[in-house]
């Protein structure tokens, strides 16, 4: 009797593994797809680049010395991306919002501004790499004011290695050219993104000691059509810098006491104070996408 009950236990202990087999590999193959899923995941966020979009660049020297933040288009949630004691200046946003160039001196003699170089860095200040570089004999040739191409392919930027003018060169700062000559009594400037217009600065445009900001086309620039500008109402200011649909212009200016970030239509239209900030100096703006 206890073998006939034996054989009974067993054959039921049997069949239930068996019914119960199907569903507990169901269970077991569920969770692996999940697991894998969950790798290729966390690979993809790996993979992902921050983009920044409404967003602008700018340098300020609130905490101690010049370096690169970051606002919204209406000057809100600014914050630091550069922390360097060398002075990190000139911001400007790839078209994809992916990477930011500037200008630094972080390696020669930091508090010698002539010994400029240009830098790029992801959106989120990481991953800081230097694309041009000065030689012994030429580090008063300093390199600044970089922009990007429309297609992100090409950085232009300034230079006095040979007299006074805007170079491009790639993302990973080969193939240096001269693009066009720079006016002595013109200083800082920006190119719109397709390149077809320059905005710059002008000293003594609105008075004996005033900078203004004009905005042309690069073929009345160069040829020299003065009266060619496109800004009907002139701003005080330095560094322009145009929207990513050509039609704002960023800068900085002191009217109001002190350095701040100021917007404007292309037409010199519409002038506003960004960042309002009368204890420190806000500089050098730049728009994302």
């Amino acid at each position: 009797m206890k073998q006939f009950l034996l054989i009974i236990f067993i054959v039921i202990l049997a069949t239930s593994i068996i019914l119960m087999w199907p569903a507990c590999k169901k269970k077991a193959d569920s969770t692996d797809i999940d697991s894998i899923t969950a790798d290729i995941n966390e690979i993809e966020i790996t993979k992902t680049k921050v983009v920044a979009e409404n967003k602008i660049a700018f340098v300020s020297d609130r905490d101690g010395n010049y370096e690169i933040y970051i606002m919204n288009i209406d000057g809100s949630e600014q914050r630091r991306l550069t922390d360097n004691p060398a002075y990190d200046s000139e911001p400007c946003f790839s078209l994809d919002g992916t990477k930011i160039v500037f200008g630094s001196n972080r390696d020669g003699d930091i508090y010698d501004y002539r010994v400029e170089e240009i830098y790029i860095m992801n959106a989120d200040g990481s991953e800081q790499t230097r694309l041009t570089y000065s030689t012994e004999e030429d580090f008063r040739y300093i390199n600044y004011l970089p922009s990007f191409s429309h297609n992100g392919s090409k950085i232009a930027f300034t230079s006095h290695r040979s007299g006074y003018a805007i170079y491009t060169m790639n993302i990973d700062g080969s193939d240096q050219k001269e693009l066009i000559g720079i006016y002595s009594n013109d200083s800082s400037y920006c190119l719109s993104p397709d390149w077809s217009k320059i905005a710059i600065t002008r000293s003594g445009e609105l008075g004996e000691e005033d900078i203004g900001i004009l905005v042309f086309t690069i073929d009345t620039y160069r040829d020299g059509s003065e009266r060619a500008s496109l800004t009907k109402k002139q701003a005080i200011g330095w560094s322009p810098c145009f929207s990513l649909d050509g039609t704002k212009i960023a800068f900085s200016s002191d009217r109001d006491g002190n350095w701040d970030i100021f917007i404007m239509n292309i037409d010199g239209t519409g002038q506003a104070n960004l960042t309002n900030n009368p204890d420190t100096d806000d500089e050098s703006p730049c728009f994302s996408p």
